[in-house]
């Protein structure tokens, strides 16, 4: 029995201290977590699900037609709750974020949502266009999307059309362009 005890206490402590990614909104402590769904493709102006897994980097050059988007769920609790229970945070989202080595920095056009049905943010239609920088994600609850008024998340380094190589090429670059990443909002911004 105490054994159980215990193997049931650590169980809470962990699922307690699990928070992948925090927020910190009105004096409130949040974690959300991000998971990759498969992409999406541009078939006569609609969006169509591939059985192609993001985050998917489109080659340079590639037509708009070949172009798959890559979309995630991203759910979100308050720190400390064990059972996740959903929660909407205001005008919070989610968005990309190309980080150039000629220090031109910009977003790019997404959607992102709060799905009733699926009790998580759906992040979607974006399309990581291959260029020379590091494409990141960020969240902010402003009302733009820039370096000053939003938090880094991650970078995204392991697309799934990558091979282990390119993996480790993505993720020097990046690497190299962390020590720039200052909050500097010289670069530019598009507004959703």
């Amino acid at each position: 029995m105490k054994v159980l005890l215990l193997i049931l206490l650590s169980y809470s402590l962990v699922a307690q201290a699990h928070c992948p990614f925090e927020v910190k909104d009105g004096g409130k402590d949040y974690c959300f977590d991000l998971i990759w769904q498969t992409g999406e493709k541009k078939i006569r102006g609609e969006f169509e699900q591939t059985d192609l897994m993001s985050p998917l980097l489109i080659p340079m050059g590639e037509v708009p037609q070949k172009w798959i988007y890559s979309t995630a769920l991203v759910s979100v609790w308050e720190k400390g709750d064990a059972n996740h229970s959903p929660v909407e945070i205001p005008h919070f989202r989610i968005f990309p974020y190309m980080h150039m080595l000629n220090g031109h920095h910009h977003s790019a056009p997404y959607g992102f949502y709060f799905s009733a049905e699926e009790q998580s943010y759906v992040f979607s239609r974006v399309a990581f266009q291959q260029m020379p920088g590091c494409w990141s994600l960020r969240w902010t609850v402003d009302s733009e999307d820039n370096l000053n008024s939003s938090q880094w998340i991650l970078n995204i380094v392991g697309f799934s059309n990558f091979n282990e190589a390119q993996v480790q090429e993505q993720q020097q670059v990046c690497e190299d362009l962390s020590g720039e990443e200052t909050g500097d909002s010289s670069g530019h911004h598009h507004h959703h």
